[in-house]
């Protein structure tokens, strides 16, 4: 009885981590910071998922982003990006030169804090299953 119990536990599915930071809604998408990409508050490159919460409409379904945050200077600017479309295509960009001040409103600004700052944030498994499951169009 003891070996099957054994089996069995060394046989079943890892816990799922939440690991993906709540950063905020815009009006047709939820945006989540992966908190493995980040080593510590400070200037970095982090990933952030933006999931659309009405993909048919919008015609795309996420958008996995990496953006560099530079702290001191105040700036971030986008490192390379796949957009996922809603038929499930996914096309990629690569980084931009481009780089914007650290804005005062928004999910950009509340990647700024989490990163910048360290500030937490709700924290979630899987940001598909939670937009579908809590976007309302407007939030």
């Amino acid at each position: 009885m003891l070996i099957v119990a054994a089996l069995a536990s060394a046989t079943a599915a890892p816990a799922v981590e939440a690991n993906w930071q709540v950063l905020g809604t815009t009006h047709n998408s939820v945006a989540f910071l992966d908190r493995r990409s980040m080593t510590g508050p400070g200037s970095q490159v982090v990933r952030v998922i933006r999931v659309s919460g009405q993909p048919q409409k919008d015609r795309w379904r996420s958008s996995d982003q990496h953006i560099r945050v530079d702290c001191a200077a105040g700036v971030m600017g986008d490192e390379g990006s796949t957009i996922e479309g809603a038929d499930g295509k996914k096309v990629s960009y690569g980084p931009t030169p481009a780089r914007q001040p650290k804005p005062s409103r928004g999910i950009f600004l509340q990647l700024f804090n989490a990163v910048c700052d360290g500030k937490d944030g709700p924290l979630v498994s899987d940001p598909h299953s939670w937009t579908a499951a809590n976007f309302k169009v407007g939030m």
